[in-house]
């Protein structure tokens, strides 16, 4: 098992739907989870005892505010020649309305859109397609992408 402090974290839209009380340690804590940094990287960050950090953390994720992440390593996501073939084909099926289905995706899914893991661009692609208006429209544009992804080596 991964060491704890060599984790990363991010936080959810995922929160309880109880009231939710937090203490100045939990808030702190919480403003700094970034997922590119790894728990000793935020624990260097703020200031806080080892045993209110772990705490708090654990607060944290009970709650389900966080959630723990898997960073890909460096070379696992979807290169530029990809997005740009994706936008591409996005945009002369939908319209500008292409551009704002990659963002909007990107964010439903917790991603970056220059930063999308190739284990999860099928999802990715499915999930724009699912929001796209016109049935031929979905299918031209997944059968493309399916295309693009196996040229890909996905």
């Amino acid at each position: 098992m991964a060491n704890l402090l060599d984790m990363h974290f991010r936080k959810t839209n995922l929160a309880s739907t109880d009231e939710i009380t937090f203490d100045s340690d939990m808030l702190k804590l919480l403003m700094a989870i970034d997922e590119d940094k790894t728990i000793r990287q935020i624990a260097g960050e703020v200031e806080l005892s080892p045993s209110a950090f772990k705490e708090s953390l654990m607060k944290l994720v009970k709650l389900k505010l966080i959630e723990q992440v898997q960073v890909a390593p460096a070379g696992s996501y979807v290169g530029e020649a990809f997005m740009a073939r994706l936008r591409e084909v996005l945009v002369s099926l939908t319209g500008p309305l292409g551009e704002v289905l990659i963002e909007e995706t990107a964010e439903q899914m917790s991603l970056e859109v220059n930063k999308i893991p190739r284990a999860r661009i099928g999802d990715f692609v499915y999930n724009i397609a699912n929001q796209m208006p016109g049935e031929k429209q979905k299918n031209e544009f997944s059968t493309t992408m399916l295309e693009e992804i196996k040229l890909m080596g996905g």
